[in-house]
């Protein structure tokens, strides 16, 4: 059921192979455990990989990523799905907080990769090594990580160019290259939203829109925010709509909007409860400074305030907020060319 069902949760049949995921859970945990206890590394690696992607959506993260380690930590050969199982482990690992854990998963899913000969593994494991690479002061080896992940996209699926693409976006944001990074956001969130990979449209978004904040474009960072946010809820990746709120929250300190931007955070840190989501453990250093630009606006006492009324906040309450904020059209379907490149916003604040 899993080895099955894995592999959908990448397109436009998520929702429905979800939906079958939940109504099997209680049997899954079971067939899990008795893998573990029976040591059948390649059953347990199969179910925890086949289900992986839906521990994330479902904001399982702590459990998802506690089954992978106990899976891949077992006595055996690898299996056809260990390259997968690291990929999948990188992510739930960085998103619990743990970078070094997601770096490491990301060196073995590479490995897998290329002792499979799978164009698709080892292609994003290359991007996600060139992305921890650029940012960790070495520039040249991750452009040369990054070439080499883009020459084997060419035999790879669909979902592995979109986070090809992706992870070149994040590259290009963190050298300050907003038109070169925007081109390969908008090239994953085409290739994506082709396949319905639900991740990967919610993550070239919220990486655009981060990009267009560093540019000081709000307006616009704010109307990619809100549509996906939109898109993450309609296909139930509520984990990764609360990541998109967070970069909302941080836009509303240029749009001199802190009042609501200090609500959203709260309401962030408390929804997020539920699905194993903190911003301070994610965004790290980023929380930090939202936090900051959006309490320079306001008293203590004040952002004290907001902050509590947005912890007792619901979605409803969210997507009101979001729909009063002000917003400037921006597109993910077409590439961006120096001429047409939208100026600083004249309103953003510094």
């Amino acid at each position: 059921l899993t080895t099955s069902l894995g592999p959908t949760l990448r397109t436009f049949e998520a929702r429905d192979s979800m939906a079958v995921l939940d109504d099997f859970r209680a049997d899954l945990t079971e067939a899990f455990e008795t893998a573990v206890a029976a040591g059948d590394r390649d059953a347990a690696v199969r179910l925890a990989a086949g289900q992986a992607q839906y521990w994330f959506l479902r904001g399982l993260m702590v459990e998802g990523r506690s089954r992978l380690e106990r899976a891949l930590e077992l006595p055996g050969d690898p299996t056809p799905l260990d390259g997968i199982a690291w990929l999948e482990l990188a992510n739930l690992a960085y998103q619990t907080g743990d970078a070094a854990a997601g770096f490491g998963a990301i060196a073995r899913a590479r490995a897998e990769g290329e002792r499979l000969a799978d164009p698709s593994v080892t292609a994003v494991a290359l991007a996600r090594e060139a992305y921890g690479r650029a940012i960790f002061g070495q520039a040249d080896v991750g452009e040369t990580l990054l070439a080499q992940a883009r020459h084997l996209t060419g035999e790879a699926q669909a979902w592995a160019r979109a986070e090809v693409s992706m992870s070149e976006g994040q590259i290009r944001r963190a050298q300050g290259r907003t038109d070169d990074a925007l081109r390969a956001l908008r090239a994953s969130y085409r290739i994506a939203a082709s396949i319905g990979y639900t991740w990967m449209i919610t993550t070239s978004k919220y990486v655009a829109a981060k990009t267009l904040l560093d540019a000081r474009r709000p307006k616009e960072a704010i109307d990619v925010a809100v549509g996906a946010v939109d898109e993450a809820r309609a296909n139930e990746d509520a984990a990764g709509a609360l990541a998109v709120v967070f970069v909302i929250a941080g836009a509303c300190a240029f749009v001199e909007r802190h009042e609501t931007g200090a609500r959203l955070l709260g309401a962030v840190e408390e929804i997020g409860r539920q699905y194993d989501y903190s911003t301070a453990v994610v965004e790290g250093e980023d929380a930090e400074r939202l936090r900051d630009s959006l309490s320079a606006g306001m008293t203590p006492p004040e952002f004290a305030h907001q902050y509590e009324q947005g912890r007792r906040c619901g979605w409803p309450e969210v997507r009101d907020m979001l729909a009063r904020l002000p917003r400037r059209e921006f597109s993910m379907a077409a590439d961006p060319s120096p001429e047409g490149a939208s100026p600083a916003d004249p309103d953003a604040s510094p």
